[in-house]
């Protein structure tokens, strides 16, 4: 008899934690989905958030674009005129200019000289056998010519 109570006193125990299991379960269960759906509620708060933001931004380029913007490039392409016509020109004359004289002390050197001399020897001497071609043809066998003796 006493073992019957204790079984049945067992069997309520049973009954009652198996009861207080399911409802930890239900409670787990109930804190976990609304969980989740705080979790979506903010997601989808964000996306809200994140698509206004965008939006926004948008306009707000098409109003600096269309305004304040076209006067920034307006004013970015006066500089570089001003500056282009100003201290880059100043300095792409003075790069000219140097490269001149630099041409025309090349031409009045000595070696500059000395290779406008020989150019004009050989186109001397070319000029000298063509004439002497058509009068050997003529006369017969001439004498060299020294051009050297030419031209001082």
């Amino acid at each position: 008899m006493f073992t019957a109570a204790l079984g049945v006193a067992n069997l309520g125990a049973s009954i009652f934690g198996g009861m207080g299991a399911r409802a930890t379960q239900a409670n787990i269960a109930n804190a976990q989905m609304a969980a989740a759906a705080d979790q979506l509620k903010n997601q989808i708060q964000m996306t809200r958030d994140m698509t206004k933001f965008q939006e926004a931004s948008n306009i707000a380029n098409r109003v600096f674009g269309a305004t304040t913007g076209a006067d920034l490039d307006m004013e970015r392409q006066r500089q570089g005129a001003l500056f282009k016509e100003g201290p880059l020109r100043e300095l792409k004359l003075a790069g000219d200019m140097a490269e001149r004289r630099a041409v025309l002390g090349l031409a009045g050197s000595e070696e500059a000289k000395a290779l406008s001399r020989r150019q004009n020897k050989e186109q001397l001497k070319r000029t000298l056998a063509e004439k002497q071609g058509s009068m050997m043809g003529m006369f017969g066998r001439i004498a060299p010519v020294q051009v050297d003796s030419l031209f001082v």
